[in-house]
């Protein structure tokens, strides 16, 4: 597990674009979780990410789980499905007006190696 604090503050005379409060808008914890398997001609791959509520302006804390489940059909072609967002149909990462929802989203991959 690795833990990394950095603090923001602008130098004399910076862009006053974005505010230091806004720069400094950080979420008070994130976590990732991933596991990837090789189960002979298969591969599934999952990503669990906790990241936790912004403190002004404010953002409640949210979950996410993603995965790709793959299908080694020889060894030139795969065929895989791939999921994002999961565990919600829609959820913010930034809050509102700004913040757009992020969707529950899904493809199909088709790779061919020659």
């Amino acid at each position: 597990m690795r833990t990394l604090h950095k603090r923001l503050e602008f130098s004399e005379g910076a862009s006053g674009i974005v505010s230091v409060v806004q720069a400094g808008n950080d979420p008070s914890s994130r976590y990732y979780l991933k596991s990837s398997m090789d189960l002979r001609r298969f591969t599934l791959d999952v990503m669990w990410r906790n990241v936790g509520s912004l403190p002004e302006p404010a953002l409640d804390e949210y979950s996410e789980l993603s995965a790709r489940f793959a299908w080694h059909v020889s060894d030139r072609l795969e065929v895989a499905v791939k999921g994002f967002n999961l565990l919600n149909d829609i959820h913010l990462e930034y809050p509102e007006p700004e913040g757009r929802g992020i969707r529950r989203n899904y493809m199909a991959e088709l790779r061919f190696n020659y």
